[in-house]
């Protein structure tokens, strides 16, 4: 049974994980329309349980990028030594983190100000959930620090990547833009809307750009994620175009297929 003095923290905890949870899992109904995608490309498959966002994108700057190594850690790390002096991003973080109009954002305790928030976010956006968990074990005060809902539930550990936050700095980073698709919620199947949302992220900021057809998918400077529902990002990428075997090894495959099987 919990000590009262721990009972109201633990229930405001148990609360922000599991709206955390259900925001992840579930879609959105429109997300379920057919998304149109030239030919060639196609949605992937990102992690969960908060690094979605940073493995979307990493996977589409592998690809943009081949020969440099693009990881959710590496991608982190960079949002944490580009945030030091970005005054506009502190600013965001911290309006993020006291956001009433979102009913699913628990806010930081009273009597928490700036300066903590701000804080609070430069000690946990290096952090990944495999991070977040090694430290159960490794250091147990510091994953309840990080992970507590002392800071509204923006700023707990790991902190969920954010197109116009984390995206941008990323962006200014890697030289590139950041076109993310999400579901359209003034879509019905009556009406002339789009089933879709398209956005340009960049630098300098965040501006809608109408449908699908308005984007280069041949720009090499561009990646493309969608918000599948609830802020759980996967990678729109380019298919793998399989490679034909060599002929030395087509022809050593044949022989193989030509054995008989042995008798047992």
């Amino acid at each position: 049974m919990l000590g009262k003095e721990n009972t109201k923290e633990q229930v405001i905890d148990n609360q922000s994980r599991l709206i955390r949870m259900q925001k992840e899992d579930t879609l959105l109904s429109s997300s379920q329309q057919i998304l149109k995608l030239p030919e060639g490309f196609t949605i992937g498959k990102a992690i969960g349980g908060g690094d979605c966002f940073f493995d979307a994108v990493a996977q589409g700057l592998r690809q943009l990028r081949p020969g440099m190594e693009f990881t959710v850690k590496s991608l982190r790390q960079v949002c944490k030594k580009l945030t030091l002096n970005d005054q506009q991003l502190r600013k965001q973080v911290i309006q993020d983190a006291r956001n009433r109009e979102d009913s699913t954002v628990i806010l930081p305790q009273p009597g928490i100000n700036d300066d903590e928030l701000w804080n609070a976010y430069l000690d946990s956006i290096e952090y990944t959930v495999e991070d977040i968990e090694k430290m159960k074990s490794t250091n147990l005060p510091l994953h309840q620090a990080l992970t507590g809902s002392k800071y509204g539930s923006t700023l707990q550990a790991p902190i969920w990547g954010r197109v116009e936050i984390e995206g941008r700095l990323i962006c200014k980073k890697y030289n590139v833009k950041l076109h993310v698709i999400e579901s359209n919620p003034w879509y019905t199947n009556d009406n002339q809307q789009e089933p879709f949302l398209h956005q340009l992220i960049d630098d300098s900021g965040l501006r809608n750009i109408g449908g699908y057809d308005k984007v280069d998918y041949n720009d090499g400077s561009i990646l493309h994620i969608i918000n599948g529902g609830y802020s759980h990002f996967e990678p729109i990428l380019r298919k793998e175009v399989q490679q034909p075997l060599p002929y030395s090894d087509l022809t050593q495959v044949q022989s193989m297929l030509k054995e008989p099987y042995a008798s047992s």
